[in-house]
């Protein structure tokens, strides 16, 4: 469970994503070759990666699995990420904003996440709503079912997609 807000955001948008939540206090976690690093800096960030982590450190630590892999709900984390533009088939993938609610503590309480988290993940909320207003577009349809059909829907998208989007030079999906 968690809140989450989908949106098409090109690299350079995201990139002042990161440069806010860095505003906010927050840093950003990256898994990089199987090991994570934290990031202080903005310039020091490796982009290639579309998923990156907001992390509160005052919050809690951040919870790593025997399998590698972050535990999500239990730590202060916020996941985000940007739209992938795929050159060859033409279309733009949604990303998101992610932050889960809370989780079940081994005692079966339910553990809510931090307050501070949450008035952090909201102040992003409202920042990508500038870069990325909500606005109808035709969506490529995923569902089999729709055979590749267009659907108009609202969305929240950068005005650099968005422009791609209405040429006709690329589709969202």
């Amino acid at each position: 469970m968690g809140r989450q807000l989908e949106y098409y955001m090109e690299l350079d948008s995201y990139k002042l994503l990161v440069k806010k939540a860095f505003d906010l206090g927050l840093k950003v976690l990256v898994k990089e070759q199987n090991r994570f690093k934290i990031y202080n800096d903005f310039e020091e960030i490796n982009f290639s990666r579309d998923t990156m982590y907001f992390f509160l450190e005052e919050a809690g630590p951040v919870i790593i699995t025997e399998n590698r892999y972050i535990d999500s709900s239990r730590s202060p984390l916020v996941e985000t990420g940007f739209s992938y533009i795929n050159e060859k088939k033409k279309e733009i993938s949604k990303s998101r904003i992610w932050v889960s609610t809370g989780f079940w503590s081994n005692s079966e309480e339910f553990i809510y996440r931090n307050e501070i988290l949450d008035k952090k993940y909201s102040a992003l909320m409202r920042y990508i709503k500038k870069l990325a207003p909500y606005t109808e577009v035709w969506i490529k349809a995923q569902n089999p079912m729709y055979n590749g059909k267009k659907m108009i829907r609202k969305v929240y998208i950068t005005s650099f997609l968005l422009k791609k989007i209405e040429s006709g030079e690329y589709d969202c999906i």
